[in-house]
């Protein structure tokens, strides 16, 4: 490649080559010389595999769960591979096929995924790549269909058996579970508060329930989740509830 190009630059420079007047003797010469650059340069970089690491589910790494990675180097057999990782308090684990791993993250911040090839016990690497880590983002409280401020009919509300929390525009198979949560209710100008531990409402929640009538409203907070199993992150944490105005 440098003979090349050092051929190129004393053609140039040498001012011996007029384009105007010589044109059907260079023309030859320029063809040979884009060839040639074209070939050394598809020389030089066929050593370099181009890789490929991406992030099966999301493009971020998720505290708490398995995160599927895939990795691919063109001319380089799966298990020839060596992918590592750091940051994030990360771990990796290899997965069910050639070229698939478990990532686990347990800190929010950056992770670095460094790809290499294993010769003979020697590993060169390839690459590093660079990963968000972030905490799972928290579910939605729902009763029924409802979320939210929403003005509902007390039907929706007596037919129900207690309250659930929904991950939205997710990609995980993850869950929370309510392990408890406040209703407050707003009935025959008085306020009730209630507590429930868990999403089932209870039996006092029920009785108070089926006498709200138009215009009542009722307010769920205090509304503690937990992820449920197989998610590893079990740490408690308090969502949004929500707003009612029956109708």
């Amino acid at each position: 490649m440098k003979t090349v190009m050092a051929f190129c630059d004393r053609i140039f420079r040498s001012g011996k080559f007029l384009i105007k007047n010589n044109m059907k003797k260079i023309l030859p010469g320029l063809l040979l010389l884009t060839f040639l650059s074209l070939l050394a340069f598809r020389f030089d970089n066929s050593q370099t595999p181009v890789i490929v690491v991406s992030a099966e589910k999301m493009n971020v790494f998720m505290i708490g769960l398995d995160n599927p990675l895939a990795v691919q180097a063109p001319g380089v057999l799966p298990e020839n591979l060596s992918v590592s990782v750091s940051g994030g308090g990360a771990t990796i684990e290899r997965g069910g096929q050639p070229g698939h791993y478990i990532v686990r993250v347990n800190a929010p911040g950056y992770v670095n995924v460094t790809v290499g090839e294993r010769k003979d016990s020697v590993i060169t690497t390839l690459g590093t790549y660079l990963f968000r880590a972030k905490k799972i983002p928290d579910p939605v409280f729902y009763v029924y269909n409802h979320k939210r401020d929403d003005t509902i009919p007390a039907t929706d509300l007596s037919s129900q058996a207690g309250v659930f929390s929904r991950m939205e525009n997710f990609d995980f198979d993850c869950a929370f579970r309510i392990s408890s949560f406040m209703m407050t209710v707003y009935h025959d100008s008085t306020w009730f508060d209630f507590k429930a531990n868990g999403p089932v409402f209870t039996s006092a929640m029920k009785q108070k329930i089926k006498l709200l009538d138009h215009g009542d409203r009722v307010i769920f907070s205090n509304v503690n989740v937990k992820l449920a199993p197989p998610c590893t992150d079990t740490v408690a944490r308090r969502i949004d509830g929500a707003y009612f105005v029956i109708r």
